[in-house]
Order: C-alpha cells, then structure tokens, then sequence
C-alpha cells in the first residue's frame, strides 16, 4: 500500500487451484486515509483483513453472499496466498478494516470460480488420425 500510482484501487483473486488462491490488491494513500479518518478513535484498534465471500449463484451486493470469513492481513503487505475449503464455487474478497465487528470495505475483487475437485465430465474428445503411406513414398 502507499506506492499506487495509477489512481485506482484495485484487489484481484486468482485461482491457483481447488482450493488455493492467490489475492494482490494496490490502494491508494487516499483511500486508506478515508477509512482512518471513518474508523476515527477506532483507528488504533482496527485491523487490516481480507474478507473472502462465497457469492455461488446469487448477484452479490456486498452483504448477501452465502458466507464469509475474514483473514487478519500481517506486515502490511500486498498480496496472500489463500486457502478456501470448499471448492466449486464462487468467491470473491474484499480488502478493509475491521473493528469492533465493523468492516469498512477499502475495495472488492472480481469472481472467480474454483473448480471441483474431481476431473472434468467431458467425454466428448475427439482424435484425430493420421494417415501414413507404408510404401514410403510421400504424397
């Protein structure tokens, strides 16, 4: 945080696998600023978290997803490698502070989708085969 040049928040969720993703967010000064200035004397005991949303099959509007968990976010860093347990689903994070159970949302990341964890049901491959000329001769 501190170093976004571009003028814009922004948080991405990547998915690795199943059940692991990768998350890297860029905040502006400005935006962190704004939330302190929110949280007001609350702003020493706030945490920096991710918030991890399950949003399967519904139009997410920042408080209705299925369930969600926070992660304390340490060190002030960027980016976090993250463990979801139920795969087959779709998530998406959030970026804030958290105090006193209120989370203020600094910005939201796209939907992914983790896949299942068994292999895919496609059936439907289709090879193709070569001809070859046994007489050695090219055509």
């Amino acid at each position: 945080m501190g170093r976004n040049a571009t003028g814009v928040d922004r948080l991405y969720l990547l998915i690795k696998d199943p059940h692991w993703t990768f998350l890297w967010w860029d905040l502006q000064p400005a935006t962190v600023e704004r939330l302190k200035r929110e949280l007001g004397d609350r702003d020493e005991r706030a945490g920096f978290v991710l918030r991890i949303h399950d949003v399967t099959d519904i139009l997410f509007n920042g408080f209705n997803s299925h369930h969600s968990f926070d992660v304390p976010v340490r060190d002030w860093t960027d980016h976090w490698y993250l463990f979801i347990p139920n795969a087959g689903r779709n998530y998406c994070a959030e970026v804030g502070f958290k105090v006193d159970g209120c989370f203020l949302p600094a910005v939201r990341s796209n939907t992914a989708f983790l896949p299942r964890e068994c292999p895919a049901a496609a059936n439907s491959e289709r090879w193709s085969t070569i001809s070859i000329d046994r007489s050695g001769s090219r055509s």
